[in-house]
């Protein structure tokens, strides 16, 4: 563990992200001793960063990651960074110049993970929705609170995902992924306009597939008649949704091409680190 680019075990209780969430954070897959996608994840981090008027180093951030990938040990395929405001004083407003805090954390990968890609996932509509808020939607803050709230509903085991609706009951993204729906060889996903998450790998699919893919509101009827439904992140890579279960409804999915295709984008991102 790193912090402020030094091994340590602990950070100030006077930390505004502690005391507040006051911050940022993006989660890295290790590949060959790289981090997967750096570059994307660190123009988020930067972008994020700059909406929420944090002061960032990125030069500073690579020099703290290549230390941190060079203690890591063989086991550890996972990289976490947080970026918080730093310490003040009590009190919402935040100082005139906070020095940012980062604190760098790496863990090994949960070997379930491999079986998804081939096997599908079972996942269920949480009753825990989104609220609007247009100023932080996208970002990757620190207020996971909603994430938090619906994954203590997981109804068992069996299930790997939650999938999140905003207030007016449109599918926005899994508890920690991003979601496609593929109607007709044509592809939708939430907009992020006024929550969720923007996340790398969403991104690069969207690139890839284009004006294929329609960036809008879609609601859980258009999800159950889906002929095709994935998740993402840049950590599991493409899940496929095999299995939908929501208040005594289930539909079963098969792996469709257009999963088969964004699979395929990871994968080869994967194996070329």
């Amino acid at each position: 563990m790193l912090i402020n680019g030094k091994p340590a075990t602990s950070v100030s209780v006077s930390d505004r992200g502690l005391a507040y969430g006051d911050g940022v954070f993006e989660t890295f897959r290790i590949a060959s001793g790289k981090l997967l996608f750096e570059e994307l994840h660190l123009q988020r981090l930067h972008a994020g960063c700059e909406r929420l008027g944090i002061d960032l180093e990125l030069d500073q951030v690579r020099s703290e990651l290549t230390s941190a990938l060079q203690m890591r040990s063989a086991q550890a395929e996972i990289l976490k960074l947080i970026v918080t405001r730093g310490s003040s004083g009590r009190g919402y407003r935040p100082g005139v110049a906070n020095a940012s805090s980062r604190i760098i954390t790496v863990h090994s990968l949960p070997a379930d993970i491999q079986l998804y890609p081939e096997m599908g996932i079972k996942a269920f509509v949480c009753k825990q929705k989104l609220s609007s808020q247009p100023t932080l939607a996208g970002l990757k803050h620190l207020n996971r609170l909603e994430q938090v709230l619906a994954s203590a509903e997981w109804p068992d085991e069996t299930c790997q995902e939650g999938i999140m609706l905003d207030l007016e009951s449109n599918v926005v993204e899994g508890t920690k992924s991003n979601i496609f729906i593929v109607n007709n060889g044509h592809l939708m996903t939430d907009s992020l306009a006024t929550c969720g998450i923007a996340g790398v790998m969403r991104q690069i699919l969207l690139q890839h597939f284009g004006a294929k893919v329609h960036a809008g509101k879609f609601n859980l009827e258009q999800l159950c008649s889906a002929d095709e439904v994935f998740f993402c992140n840049s950590i599991f890579g493409v899940w496929p949704l095999r299995h939908l279960i929501s208040d005594g409804f289930e539909r079963l999915y098969k792996t469709g091409p257009n999963t088969v295709t964004a699979q395929s984008i990871f994968n080869k991102a994967l194996a070329s680190e």
